[in-house]
């Protein structure tokens, strides 16, 4: 194997569900999968459009979006390095199409996966099959609770993106009022209400791209009183 592929071959020994294979089919892997990099925003594919290939991220943050009432686009989860994408919505029904759109979000590479390579795999190696729905069951359980949420008010749902995000990435998180528009599935007129507010009791603070984090227990203290009450 070249250098390049020797990195794909370490990256696919630590990413489930490749991570289940042989040592030698992985390396085999390795050899024959395409390394893509796309820019900031760049569309990775389109929900609707024809689908021959599954996606597992290098590098970067990808996001995951479906067409909303209108025009307005519903954030379904963000994808990071190891996580695959561009498949499990399509294992249970029509294969040929992507049911969700992928953006970058902010520079990202990818390992582009074929089908017919994915399905051999999951022929020949069933303990494939099984690590992938155990994935794709996490995946679920994410969504199910994101689901739950959106019946929650807005002033909730932004606190608990910010809660989650300071957990996640500390005070300071790469936020901008479209992402927690896209994230819970509002207008980014109400985010900047809300935010608006939280800056007013000094919890927050707000910078081009990203949202300061200044009083995270009192942010936690919200979201768990609305959790319980």
């Amino acid at each position: 194997m070249d250098a390049e592929q020797q990195l794909v071959y370490k990256f696919l020994a630590a990413a489930p569900p490749f991570a289940s294979l042989p040592a030698a089919e992985r390396e085999a892997l390795a050899r024959s999968l395409q390394r893509r990099s796309f820019q900031p925003r760049e569309v990775v594919f389109s929900e609707g459009g024809r689908a021959a290939h599954s996606w597992l991220v290098c590098s970067g943050r990808v996001r995951i979006v479906v067409q909303s009432s209108g025009a307005r686009l519903m954030q379904l989860e963000i994808l990071e390095q190891g996580q695959i994408f561009g498949l499990f919505c399509r294992l249970g029904g029509e294969r040929g199409v992507y049911r969700c759109t992928a953006i970058a979000d902010g520079p990202v590479t990818a390992l582009r996966v074929p089908d017919s390579v994915f399905d051999e795999l999951l022929r020949r190696y069933p303990v494939l099959g099984r690590e992938a729905g155990l994935l794709c069951a996490a995946r679920l359980s994410v969504m199910q609770r994101l689901a739950c949420l959106g019946r929650e008010t807005a002033e909730f749902r932004v606190a608990e993106v910010l809660h989650r995000a300071f957990i996640g990435q500390g005070a300071k998180v790469r936020l901008t009022r479209q992402d927690v528009a896209v994230r819970i599935g509002t207008t980014v007129e109400t985010v900047f209400r809300v935010l608006a507010g939280l800056r007013r009791h000094g919890w927050i603070d707000t910078a081009r791209g990203s949202i300061l984090i200044k009083d995270p227990a009192a942010i936690a203290a919200y979201v768990r009183r609305r959790k319980g009450r």
